[in-house]
């Protein structure tokens, strides 16, 4: 029982120390409501960043950045996790997120922004073609999004996006 629980904060404390680091995409299939595999794909991978509002100061964010197939071509989500636990609450309906590759341009993709914390790049539109051009042709890409509030003081959201395997994803939701 010793070593199973040693074992255990082994891998925990190496996925801690790697995490923040290059993530790769996982490839994945969503699952009914019995827990089993359909034929719907997608691909995800998880970052770390920082986030400012009128309460706090660079605190912790974890954003869920997922790619999957749709009529059209490829859509991509991010879902942002305030403290790295609660969904962020956005209030408007669409936003502007500005990514910079390694070449140091500053690029602004205009998303559909929910109220349940996440920016959406619909499969069909320019943006999420730019966006997955942008993931698959760069090393890093810097994120920051500025969420334009009805209350006065914006969320200010920061996050790097330094993945490997971005390619293959995209040809795992192609086929």
């Amino acid at each position: 029982m010793k070593k199973v629980i040693l074992s255990i904060v082994a891998v925990v404390a190496i996925a801690l120390t790697s995490f923040g680091q290059s993530q790769p995409w996982e490839n994945r299939t969503y699952v009914d409501e019995f827990g089993d595999p359909t034929d719907s794909k997608f691909s995800n991978v998880i970052v770390k960043g920082t986030f400012s509002n009128s309460a706090t100061l660079s605190s912790n964010l974890f954003v869920s950045v997922k790619m999957s197939p749709s009529e059209g071509g490829i859509a991509v989500s991010l879902d942002f996790y305030e403290y790295g636990t609660s969904k962020a609450n956005f209030s408007s309906e669409f936003g502007v997120l500005l990514i910079k590759g390694d070449e140091g341009d500053v690029h602004k993709l205009r998303a559909y922004q929910g109220e349940a914390g996440y920016l959406y790049f619909g499969a069909d539109k320019v943006t999420s073609k730019q966006f997955i051009k942008l993931l698959s042709t760069n090393n890093s890409l810097k994120c920051r999004y500025t969420e334009v509030t009805k209350y006065g003081t914006p969320s200010k959201y920061s996050f790097s996006i330094e993945v490997t395997g971005t390619k293959k994803s995209i040809e795992y939701l192609s086929n």
